[in-house]
This record gives structure tokens, C-alpha cells and sequence, in this order.
């Protein structure tokens, strides 16, 4: 039985990295992303793009797309960092950088959860 996983962030640095980790592994891969880097569209992947994390209406139309594609792993891997430095704090960016970072997630893995096997209960990967 193959193995499947989504990754969000999917179309460069560590997000693309993990892609081609799991692909090589043996796993169905889907990545979803805002848009597709040339490197994410030369794998054998099955990609998503126009995925905004910050849009809970993505997570939404991901969970459709993807229906009838059971997960084993989710892996939320869409981030910022922003500079930010005390006495100089932009709280704008932060604000940003939270709702990426922590509201997104979480948005999305509420959509997926009824895709995700065995409601992701007593699945560990290492």
C-alpha cells in the first residue's frame, strides 16, 4: 500500500525539499502552494496551486480538490519570518507572520481532517 502526504509551502526551499524526500521514499505526493516553482513542476507530483493559507476559503477548495485522495501525512509546512526588532516593531508584520504561521495551519488542517486516515489518531512518522 503506498503512502500519501501533503505539503503545504511546497514550491521551494524545504517545502520542495520534503516533496522530493517523500517522493523518492515511495509516497503519493500532493503539494500545494501559491504557485508552482519550475522545480515543483519538474517532479511527478500532483500540485495545487492558488493556495493561500491566510484565506480560509483555500482550505476549503483544497479539501475539494483533494476529496476522494485519503492522507496518511499532513505536513504544514508554509511559513514567514519577518526582521523584526524590538523598539522597532512592525506590528503589522507580526501580525501577518501570525496568521500564516499559527492561523493557516490550523485552517487547513481543519479542512483536511476528514481526508486525513484514522482522523490522524495513533500515526506517528519519523
Amino acid at each position: 500500500m503506498t503512502l500519501s502526504l501533503l505539503v503545504t509551502g511546497s514550491n521551494r526551499g524545504i517545502g520542495l525539499s520534503l516533496c522530493k524526500h517523500y517522493k523518492n521514499m515511495g509516497y503519493t505526493v500532493f503539494a500545494a502552494c501559491r504557485k508552482a516553482s519550475p522545480a515543483l513542476s519538474a517532479l511527478d507530483v500532483e500540485i495545487f496551486e492558488n493556495i493561500d493559507i491566510t484565506d480560509p476559503r483555500s482550505g476549503i477548495e483544497l479539501a475539494e480538490l483533494m476529496k476522494k485522495r485519503p492522507l496518511d501525512l499532513l505536513i504544514n509546512n508554509a511559513g514567514i519570518l519577518r526582521d523584526e526588532q524590538l523598539g522597532k516593531l512592525n506590528i503589522e508584520t507580526i501580525e501577518e507572520q501570525f496568521k500564516v504561521n499559527t492561523l493557516g495551519p490550523l485552517s487547513i488542517t481543519e479542512a483536511l481532517l476528514p481526508l486525513i486516515n484514522n482522523g490522524g489518531e495513533n500515526r506517528f512518522y519519523y
